[in-house]
């Protein structure tokens, strides 16, 4: 049986393209930590729409109805329910029009990513009804910044998060 290791990159081990930050080091898994894959510019897409409908939750006042699409659309990715997910299906459809050649990755650091983003989603959905207004906030602008690094330069925090702690045998 074949074991893998983690190890950080230099940038230069890396595609060509593949990185947005070419003076830094990243945490990255020597061989795939799952055998399923998931397309990239699906994940990219689809957090773009994150990032949108939680600002979309910060401007209008805390509103419940885009916390509740938010927790749909996530819990139904998290029970791999994607047909159901509306953000997975306008993605789809946005990369299959846009012609995008599929850009496979790992699914197991992006179901941690994902598991992470429906805790943060749960935590909207209780805290603003509760009247906790600042932990809302706080949790919707973590939430749009963590969107934001996959969609526009596919930097996964979770994914980091779930390789740092691959590394210190943690998970």
């Amino acid at each position: 049986m074949k074991v893998c290791h983690l190890h950080l990159l230099w940038p230069s081990e890396f595609e060509e393209g593949s990185s947005y930050f070419p003076n830094e080091r990243f945490l990255m898994h020597a061989c795939p930590v799952s055998l399923q894959r998931v397309d990239s510019y699906e994940v990219r897409a689809i957090s773009l729409f994150v990032a949108v409908l939680a600002w979309l939750y910060v401007i209008n006042d805390h509103s419940i109805v885009f916390a509740w699409v938010l927790w749909f659309d996530f819990t139904m990715r998290w029970r791999r329910w994607r047909s159901f997910s509306p953000l997975a299906l306008v993605a789809k459809l946005g990369v299959t029009a846009l012609h995008l050649k599929p850009k496979y990755t790992d699914e197991r650091p992006k179901r941690f990513a994902l598991t992470l983003g429906t805790l943060m989603v749960t935590l909207l959905l209780v805290s603003g009804p509760l009247g906790w207004h600042t932990v809302a906030t706080l949790t919707a602008y973590g939430l749009i910044g963590c969107a934001l690094l996959e969609a526009l330069f596919d930097f996964c925090i979770g994914c980091k998060l779930y390789y740092l702690l691959k590394l210190l045998k943690v998970i």
